[in-house]
């Protein structure tokens, strides 16, 4: 063999063990990554032992496996999206979870609570003690709760919406139960790594959608049949009330709301008290604008559609000495309605009965005060709990 034949013989055997290298490097580089995104991505493929979606609710749903819940939450501006993913596992469980889910370790046994209907939530559940932090005790009606302000148990960390992020931290809640914004009002909450948890039950157009959001939240304490049971009792309740307006009955007609900052804004005709005015058999004026949410109006609109409705609906904070002449010193022109004039204004004081607090979870209450001002009749010895017809 000449040495050209051998040099072509060398060359051949050092290309031959440079491609057995390679493929090696290769084969082990893909299996590698096969498990690594095995791992990292086992909870995305894995499919779910159970599924539980609300019976009313639009905004969330839940997922449960051997030893670990998924919970999405909808975006309430956009239902398409999703604003929210959590998981909620067990201590135990050492899964490599998606970044795209807010792990957490349940049952939880503590939390921060920023807005009212947690606090319903909480109370509903004998969960009032593992509340930590609060924002503003005085705008909340629980005693529990403000037994353990005053004791030193429960820290008020102040407003919603300008909350003491320190004592937040200080008070040592494993996660925090927020209502939604467009923007991220708890940046910092979440880089003290404290999960922050949305409950976005006062953006459902149903009544019983939002107590409905009691199941939602039992999910991160284990308590998910004593919710359901609670919800179901719930929802009988307001369908014994809603049937007592039966067919062919007189409904009059009802508008809510007053001017805020020279403003007047409208709920839509598929908006939650659009839904309890039909309940409680009245024809809101507004029931035909295609809309959930509230826009804003002028007056002059306000008037040219309501001045001669038959009630009217005012949802305020206020102290007991709201009446007739106090609203008209507000605008002179709130006493042209037919409604101010016939004294056929009703309120709902947020200061004085837990609206926004317990509320959530009484619909039938809330459908039960309508109904016997709308029709006292159907309802002779019921007494108000929520909603009041307005001081003379």
């Amino acid at each position: 063999m000449n040495k050209y034949s051998l040099l072509q013989k060398h060359k051949f055997l050092i290309l031959r063990r440079l491609l057995l290298i390679s493929f090696s490097i290769g084969f082990v580089f893909i299996l590698f990554n096969s498990c690594v995104q095995t791992n990292s991505s086992e909870s995305e493929n894995e499919i779910a032992d159970s599924v539980w979606k609300p019976k009313y609710s639009k905004g969330f749903q839940i997922e449960y496996f051997s030893d670990y819940k998924k919970i999405f939450i909808k975006d309430p501006w956009d239902n398409e999206k999703t604003l929210s993913k959590y998981i909620l596992k067990i201590s135990e469980n050492n899964s490599h979870f998606s970044s795209d889910f807010t792990v957490i370790d349940i049952p939880c046994t503590s939390m921060a609570c920023l807005f009212a209907p947690d606090i319903a939530f909480a109370n509903q559940l004998n969960l009032i003690p593992f509340v930590k932090a609060c924002s503003s005790i005085e705008y909340f009606h629980n005693p529990s709760l403000h037994n353990q302000v005053s004791e030193g148990k429960t820290t008020d960390v102040g407003p919603s919406e300008n909350f003491n992020v320190e004592k937040l931290i200080a008070s040592n809640s494993s996660i925090c139960f927020v209502s939604p914004f467009r923007e991220n009002r708890y940046q910092k909450i979440e880089e003290a790594g404290i999960p922050v948890v949305i409950n976005a039950c006062h953006m459902e157009e149903d009544p019983l959608a939002r107590a409905e959001w009691l199941v939602f939240f039992s999910a991160f304490f284990n308590q998910e049949t004593k919710a359901k049971k609670r919800f179901n009792e719930i929802e009988e309740h307001y369908f014994q009330a809603k049937n007592q307006v039966v067919d062919g009955i007189k409904r009059p007609t009802v508008f809510s709301g007053k001017l805020f900052q020279d403003v007047w804004y409208v709920s839509g005709g598929k908006s939650y008290i659009s839904r309890l005015f039909g309940d409680a058999g009245a024809n809101y004026i507004w029931q035909n604008l295609p809309f959930g949410g509230s826009e804003p109006y002028d007056l002059e609109i306000i008037m040219s559609k309501a001045l001669n409705a038959d009630f009217w609906l005012i949802q305020e904070y206020i102290d007991d000495e709201y009446d007739y002449s106090r609203l008209a010193s507000e605008n002179i022109k709130y006493s042209y309605f037919d409604a101010f004039r016939n004294k056929n204004i009703l309120l709902s004081n947020s200061k004085l009965a837990p609206y926004y607090e317990d509320g959530v979870l009484e619909p039938h209450l809330i459908l039960k005060d309508l109904i016997c001002i709308f029709h006292p009749n159907l309802l002779p010895d019921y007494e108000a709990k929520y909603i009041k017809p307005l001081k003379k």
